[in-house]
């Protein structure tokens, strides 16, 4: 190596030493105490992030347990070459890909600058995947082979594919170049990888070449490295020309091609066999091989990574977007190691699973205290004997406290009963003669410096001695004492098994909280003050609460009832340890008791290496590592760590189905399903691969009226039937568990096509059809009801009319001298109503029955006025007049023909004011009607035989009319009939004589 290469090396591994560094040692320290299914943690003391690994392969999620390449592509999916074909991961589940296509033994993947997917195979070309299509170059089309080996893009959009038999490119007008150098027109390519403007690959034969613009730009043969097989490259995109080059004898060498690696820089790896990928990733330079993964360190050292579920012929190694580590091996899967909010503490120490009832941290060292003594772990997780763990080996410890003076004090259930540890190291024993029990459970130092413990009551301690014992008595009935918490005041709360807590005050009174004082439960687990809230929490058996004010509120809306203990982080948050997990709520929240409380839940599916044991006791430091006391171990997380790494996901919808039909989406985000589609199926993904389950929400918009909410472990497909045709956008957002507020979103636009009664010019159509129909039935309706109610009508007039003409013949019939005269006077009226032309049909049979009925005030003449033959005297002759004013009051109450009335009053009033009745002086104000009657009565009079004289001729009636026309009679109404009489066609009616 030149020393100007070897200066600029130096420099860039130095400039970056620090941050890499602290990744490499991370991810060693995890991975060489690696236990599959375990979580793993770097020191303790440290960066406090976890990471777990799992293996996929034909026994474990995936179809086959052979991987020949793995590649991300932008929308966050996981592909796999395999030789069963190319899958499709999630982070939740494998899905095969292009069998539709015939995309089969795949050993090449590659995503180009237009995010389409490559994929080399090992007997069918090379095809490339771009919105659910496959589209294949074979060696019909130029390839040299079907064997494909690589594929990459270089600086000018071409993309490059190393075969069996050559080297081969596709140019972006879609025509396939083949190289001519003598060295790879038939060499068996095998890797290519790009670095700046310049593409590097190698061969079989252990030959290195460089490739720009369509040129080979320099060759070095397979001697160039003393006949030692080059099995790998990777260039180093830091230093222009330097090259990683992996060998079969596992030998990693870093040189440069600008010295025809002269003095390359020589790497034992063999300890994992024959050298089969190499790559940067995450700061990590990782080394892959037959018989296992390592790294390479800034000093050029290797660290072999042991005891992964992954280690055997090992092929690639990539990292995906949340900084997860993904391995493929052809015999063994696919290999993830992710990262995980926890750490496990015991596998990171290599203990294996043990109940856990307390935890302690003091000067870098941590105390965990089981049921068969206690363990001692040093800031890099080795286990120490102490004398202290010496001492208490084989009992069990409830509880580790460490006070303000440095002493930390161990709670157990044995001889020792109390252990005080100073912080120089004495042990001193606190037994019976301080009237402490061998089951102490717990210890907690008061505001004023004194020690509360536990033991078949409550004993105080001031400087060694026994101050005071709170025993069973007057003042506490129950001495099963399960925590104790020192009051602000001097005072303490004591929480006991069955019967609520006891408050301890200053003064050294007891006053009882129970179940009438609004606790839930008399199984007190904890009692903790929250400086910040001013309150202190209250963990009972069955829910949680809190004092304030001297007032027991107890929370409701919590999601969980059997719970442990509780934490407030720097965030606003309680972290709650539960039977089944670690909840995460707003304190405020949890404060306010509000409904469906937000929340995050960690558990062993989510990352939690172990749940919390009942009652245990777990430390949490000033800077938020809680050591949670478990019941297979220890878990470490950080509770003042940001929870929001979940904003960082990526959600993707690629595709739907209409029924059985896979659309995918356009570039636009749109899709478009036929009108003749019944379901509509989504696949919505929320694309982690770490230990998260995060909240999620969808919506139909056109269609759902509210949005559904659930986890990512909880969606399915989300499917719609008979969605009428229009537009449709379906949101697909990730939510924040604890503020409800969505942090990112996928919409997708969904147009289905309208079927054709859907359509604008069809409803158009159908809309003027159905109008017509419905005002040829509105006017048929019409039409019928009207031919109806003329049939009524004419059916009631008809009726009415026989009415009045029977009325007008019992008339006639009580003057039997006037025989037909009603029936007379109203055809006569109704020939002058006619000849005057000023009324409808309706208004002359009004006329005709007015006319008919005229003289009904007949009825109420004595008969012997009415049929006397003679003339009538005076007075029978005022009684005579009176059957006007006598008709006109029985035909007043038939209110439809008002005017039936009219014609009986009038029909005897004069034209000037004469005639009857007298009362009547206002003669305008007689109707027309009446005076057409009056001049067909006094005409049938005059034209017909009288008791009291014979007819006249009807030259002589004419001249009567025409001698009272104005004076008697109407002089239109007379010159009407006199127009009638006078023509020669009047005919005279003999109407009602029969």
């Amino acid at each position: 190596m030149n020393r100007r290469f070897e200066e600029e090396l130096i420099r860039k591994n130095m400039s970056s030493r620090r941050w890499v560094a602290v990744w490499f040692m991370t991810v060693i320290l995890i991975l060489l105490s690696v236990k599959k299914g375990y979580a793993f943690g770097p020191d303790l003391m440290d960066n406090r992030s976890g990471m777990s690994v799992r293996l996929f392969d034909s026994k474990n999620g995936m179809s086959t347990s052979e991987a020949n390449d793995i590649i991300q592509t932008p929308d966050g999916f996981i592909y796999i070459a395999s030789y069963s074909g190319l899958f499709r991961h999630d982070g939740r589940s494998f899905m095969r890909i292009g069998a539709e296509y015939g995309v089969n033994s795949c050993v090449a993947l590659y995503v180009d600058s237009q995010e389409r997917l490559w994929v080399g195979t090992n007997d069918g070309g090379v095809m490339v995947y771009d919105n659910g299509v496959f589209e294949k170059y074979t060696v019909e089309d130029g390839l040299h082979s079907n064997t494909i080996r690589a594929i990459v893009e270089d600086a000018s959009g071409n993309i490059l594919i190393a075969t069996t038999s050559g080297l081969s490119w596709l140019d972006p007008s879609g025509k396939i170049h083949s190289s001519r150098h003598s060295n790879l027109r038939s060499a068996y390519v095998e890797s290519l990888f790009r670095s700046g403007d310049m593409v590097y690959g190698h061969t079989m034969d252990g030959s290195i070449f460089a490739f720009k613009d369509g040129q080979v730009t320099s060759y070095f043969g397979g001697d160039t490295f003393d006949k030692e097989s080059v099995h790998c490259i990777y260039p180093d995109e830091a230093v222009p020309g330097a090259m990683y080059i992996g060998m079969a004898d596992g030998q990693v060498l870093y040189g440069s091609a600008e010295n025809g690696f002269q003095n390359a820089r020589k790497v034992n790896c063999q300890s994992i066999g024959q050298i089969n990928g190499l790559r940067r990733c995450g700061g990590i330079f990782f080394v892959v091989g037959t018989k296992g993964i390592g790294s390479i360190d800034a000093n050029y050292i290797f660290h072999e990574i042991v005891g992964l579920p992954m280690n055997n012929s090992i092929k690639h190694v990539m990292q995906d977007y949340e900084g997860n580590f993904w391995f493929t091996s052809t015999r063994q899967g696919v290999m993830e190691i992710m990262q995980n909010n926890f750490t496990d503490v015991f596998a990171m120490a290599r203990l294996d699973k043990d109940v856990v009832n307390a935890t302690c941290i003091d000067h870098g060292m941590l105390y965990i205290g089981t049921d068969d003594g206690l363990i001692v772990l040093d800031s890099q997780y080795h286990q120490v004997t102490t004398d202290i763990s010496r001492y208490l080996e084989g009992i069990r410890i409830r509880s580790i406290v460490k006070d303000s003076k440095g002493n930390i004090w161990f709670a157990t259930f044995g001889d020792h009963a109390l252990v005080k540890l100073s912080r120089d190291g004495e042990i001193t024993e606190y037994g019976e003669s301080y009237g402490i029990s061998n089951r102490v459970r717990t210890v907690e130092e008061l505001s004023d410096g004194r020690i509360a413990v536990s033991a078949g009551g409550v004993v105080v301690l001031r400087d060694d001695k026994v101050e005071r014992h709170y025993r069973m008595n007057n003042e506490i009935s129950n001495a099963e004492i399960l925590t104790i918490c020192s009051k602000q005041d001097g005072g303490m709360y004591l929480g006991t098994d069955g019967d609520g807590i006891y408050e301890v005050h200053e003064n050294g009174s007891v006053t009882h909280i129970g179940l009438n004082d609004g606790l839930s439960s008399g199984v007190v687990l904890r009692v903790k003050y929250d400086e910040e809230s001013k309150l202190y929490w209250i963990v009972t058996s069955n829910s949680l609460g809190y004092i304030k004010d001297d007032r027991v509120i107890t929370i409701k809306n919590f999601p969980n009832f059997n719970n442990f203990d509780l934490f407030p982080d720097s965030n606003g948050n309680i972290w709650v340890l539960s039977s089944n997990g670690v909840y995460v709520v707003r304190k405020d929240d949890l404060v306010r008791d509000v409904k469906n409380m937000a929340n995050i839940l960690y558990t062993i599916n989510t990352g939690l290496p172990c749940v919390a044991t009942a009652n245990s006791r777990s430390e949490l430091t000033k800077g938020g590592d809680l050591y949670i006391a478990g019941t297979t171990g220890v878990a470490l997380v950080n509770i003042n760590r940001s929870l929001r790494d979940d904003i960082s996901i990526k959600t993707a919808i690629p595709s739907v189905y209409a029924d059985d039909q896979q659309i995918f989406v356009n570039k636009k985000g749109e899709v478009t399903i036929p009108a003749s589609a019944k379901r509509l199926t989504i696949d919505a993904y929320a694309l982690t691969y770490a230990l998260k389950d995060p909240e999620v929400s969808y919506q139909l918009e056109g269609f759902d009226r509210d949005s559904f909410n659930t986890t990512r472990g909880k969606l399915d497909s989300v499917s719609y039937t008979n969605l009428p045709g229009r537009s449709y956008t379906f949101h697909f957002a990730l939510v924040d568990a604890l503020t409800g507020q969505y942090v990112s979103e996928t919409a997708l636009r969904i147009h289905k096509e309208k079927k054709i009664h859907e359509q604008l010019w069809f409803q158009v159509f159908m809309g003027l059809l159905m109008l017509g129909i419905m005002v040829a039935t509105t006017l048929g309706a019409q039409k019928h009801a009207e031919h109806k109610a003329s049939i009524k009508a004419k059916q009631e007039a008809d009726l009415r009319n026989q009415i009045i003409s029977a009325f007008a013949k019992c008339i006639d019939y009580k003057d039997q001298y006037t025989k037909g005269h009603s029936f007379r006077v109203a055809d006569y009226a109704v020939m002058i109503a006619k000849e005057m032309n000023i009324f409808n049909e309706k208004q002359l049979e009004e006329i005709q029955n007015i006319a008919l009925l005229h003289d009904i005030g007949k009825i109420s003449i004595p008969d012997a006025i009415l049929n006397k033959p003679g003339k009538l005297t005076d007075e029978e002759y005022e009684i005579m007049k009176t059957h006007a004013v006598n008709g006109a009051e029985i035909l007043k109450e038939i209110r439809m023909m008002p005017d039936l009335a009219n014609g009986a009053m009038y029909h005897h009033k004069h034209y000037d004011g004469g005639g009857y009745p007298e009362k009547v002086t206002d003669v305008n104000s007689i109707p027309m009607v009446a005076q057409i009657v009056a001049v067909a009565d006094s005409f049938d009079a005059m034209y017909s035989t009288r008791v009291y004289r014979k007819k006249m001729q009807l030259e002589d009636a004419i001249v009567e009319l025409e001698k009272r026309r104005g004076t008697w009679y109407n002089p239109v109404i007379v010159d009407a009939f006199l127009k009638i009489l006078k023509s020669g066609t009047f005919v005279e009616s003999h109407a009602g004589e029969e």
